[in-house]
């Protein structure tokens, strides 16, 4: 009901800017830069939101690491100078490859945005008998001590741009896997733990 709307405006904002004359376009490109940004952020809200409320069925299926990684980061504005180290092992891992790309997107973005053009995020992998488990590492600021216990809740945010759901939707995400996520400070380490059978 949000979407239509707006891709309505967003398309007739576009036309108008085809039409415009040079000089105008040239006087006004700064605003439409505002406006891209805004639309993007209006999408990334509603996104977060539908994740958090939707229920639906979790189709499992077996999928390479490397491959729910992959997805992840085509769907994520990377700046250009960002490092994002991968591990090299890929088991395949038995999920919805959906919703774990959804969990990814948001604790890769948080940290993108976190530390700007320049950061540098680690993803490893690791195992036990009876756990994949998967750390995202960022050496950006930690996270205070007063916020740590709090990042999980419902609506709890810090960013003036944010509406608090895109780490309580990776809980649930993988809680529905029957796993566990954490974080922990120096370096900021979320770690996700997704039983292997």
């Amino acid at each position: 009901d949000l979407r239509n709307p707006l891709a309505i405006i967003q398309t007739i904002i576009e036309n108008m800017f085809l039409t415009m004359d040079e000089k105008l376009h040239s006087e006004l490109i700064s605003k439409k830069q505002i406006l891209d940004k805004s639309f993007e952020r209006i999408n990334h809200q509603l996104n977060d939101v539908l994740d958090f409320v939707s229920i639906r069925r979790t189709n499992f299926k077996k999928i390479p690491f490397q491959e729910l990684l992959k997805n992840t980061l085509n769907m994520i504005n990377i700046p250009n100078q960002a490092t994002i180290k991968f591990p090299k092992d890929n088991p395949e891992i038995n999920c919805d490859d959906a919703q774990m790309v959804v969990v990814f997107n948001n604790l890769i973005s948080n940290a993108a945005q976190k530390m700007g053009d320049k950061c540098k995020i680690d993803i490893q992998y690791d195992s036990d008998d009876i756990w994949h488990i998967i750390k995202v590492i960022d050496y950006g600021e930690p996270i205070p001590d007063d916020i740590l216990p709090k990042i999980f809740e419902p609506l709890f945010t810090t960013k003036q741009k944010g509406i608090g759901l895109g780490l309580a939707s990776c809980k649930i995400i993988v809680e529905i896997h029957g796993g566990i996520i954490f974080a922990e400070n120096n370096p900021v380490t979320f770690t996700i733990k997704i039983p292997k059978n």
